[in-house]
């Protein structure tokens, strides 16, 4: 470290003179003495007047607090650590903040052409939704819901035949539920815990009995009537004069006589909102607007020299937007660097993906060595919680990879009815 320069010495000494002058000031006592005597008259007055004088002298010399940094990613081995003992909290990806969060939600599809074209204008607009699926519909449809689950969108459970579940009997209800998820998986498709009663029709009852069946009831805090009523600028001006600072979820159908009425609302809600400020969400776990946070689990396959590991991200659940992680390898027996790379990357897995698949080169060498083992393990997940966090992987010599040999055998045969072997 090089010496202080003789100016910022200088400055020392003299910021040092200068505060030494204010505190022993006589202008200062002056005006401390001249309130006193003012405030003399009124006793009451005194004691107030001195805390704060002597507040502000004590904020004046007091230091001003340092600002801690950032908490940078440091080596540790072959694996990644915190700098800090805290977890790491992802920061949201939007650069601005946003006054509301908006989910919208979908009724009573899906249709063919309605809920198509949602999908489209969706997809364009980059706006993430949820789709409540009545049960009778599913057949037929399922190219219709793969795409929508691809695209990243959340499907939910709207009960078989949509039926007003207040008016059934509780094994019905379950019924209902557990039908419309079955027919859902049925077709390739992954329903999340959500559903919605038909009509909003739900009391404790009907609630435990939903919940019993494994599902979590989700209403709605605006209503488009889009149903009912309304041009394509009428719902879109309901729904945007109804937004609220906070959470809000919107009702619309993409399964009824009006409902192109109502995808085409779509746009001017989009855009106005956006222009106001508001984010859009999907449904989280608990039927909120947000996004849910699924596990990731991490699995390891080894392979020979000169060939590759496969390492596979898998979810528990759909995120219904982009996460990642960090995936860093780490020695075994195996090192890494003469044996395998040292590899420390974030891996995206996209808004419809569950699973992605990485590769990792084994390099070969001259020498002659046994069964080798490395590992790898994740960390830094942004959107992600975590279930298995490292695996264990072999490798294995090029030179002591061998093919089995194949070993023929004999087939029986007949002749004039006897058994023979040949």
């Amino acid at each position: 470290m090089g010496r202080p320069s003789p100016h910022s010495e200088r400055d020392r000494r003299q910021v040092g003179r200068n505060t030494a002058k204010r505190r022993n000031s006589p202008h200062s006592c002056c005006v401390f003495a001249s309130l006193l005597r003012r405030l003399g008259r009124h006793p009451a007055r005194v004691a107030v007047g001195v805390t704060v004088l002597l507040s502000l002298l004590l904020a004046g010399l007091a230091p001003l607090p340092s600002r801690p940094g950032p908490h940078p990613l440091v080596p540790q081995g072959d694996a990644i650590r915190l700098a800090s003992a805290k977890p790491h909290r992802p920061t949201p990806r939007s650069p601005r903040r946003c006054k509301g969060q908006i989910a919208l939600t979908f009724d009573d599809g899906p249709s063919a052409a309605a809920t198509s074209d949602l999908l489209d204008l969706l997809i364009d607009k980059h706006v993430p939704a949820t789709f409540f699926v009545v049960g009778q519909r599913v057949e037929g449809n399922g190219a219709l819901l793969r795409r929508m689950e691809r695209a990243g969108f959340f499907i939910a459970n709207h009960s078989w035949a949509h039926d007003q579940l207040t008016a059934r009997p509780n094994r019905q209800v379950v019924r209902s539920l557990r039908s419309t998820d079955r027919a859902l998986r049925r077709v390739g498709v992954h329903p999340t815990r959500l559903m919605r009663p038909p009509y909003g029709a739900i009391n404790p009852r009907v609630r435990a009995a939903i919940r019993r069946a494994g599902f979590l009831p989700v209403l709605w805090t605006i209503d488009s009537q889009d149903w009912a009523s309304g041009t394509t600028d009428q719902i879109a001006n309901r729904i945007l004069g109804s937004l609220r600072r906070g959470g809000n979820i919107v009702l619309q159908h993409d399964g009824v006589n009006r409902s192109p009425l109502s995808v085409r609302a779509v746009a001017k809600v989009v855009r106005v909102a956006r222009q106001r400020g508001y984010c859009f969400a999907a449904l989280d776990e608990r039927g909120r607007p947000g996004f849910p946070r699924p596990h990731v689990a991490v699995s390891a396959r080894g392979g020979v020299e000169g060939q590759h590991a496969t390492v596979r991200l898998r979810l528990d659940a759909s995120a219904g937007r982009r996460t990642s992680v960090v995936l860093a390898t780490r020695s075994g027996t195996a090192t890494v660097g003469p044996d395998l790379p040292a590899l420390r990357r974030r891996v995206s897995i996209p808004a419809g993906s569950r699973e992605v698949v990485v590769r990792i080169p084994l390099r070969s060498d001259d020498a002659t060595e046994g069964r080798e083992q490395a590992s790898v393990v994740i960390g830094l997940g942004d959107g992600l919680r975590y279930g298995r966090r490292t695996d264990t992987f072999g490798i294995i010599d090029a030179e002591q990879a061998t093919v089995r040999p194949v070993v023929a055998t004999r087939s029986p045969g007949w002749i004039l009815g006897f058994r023979f072997w040949g």
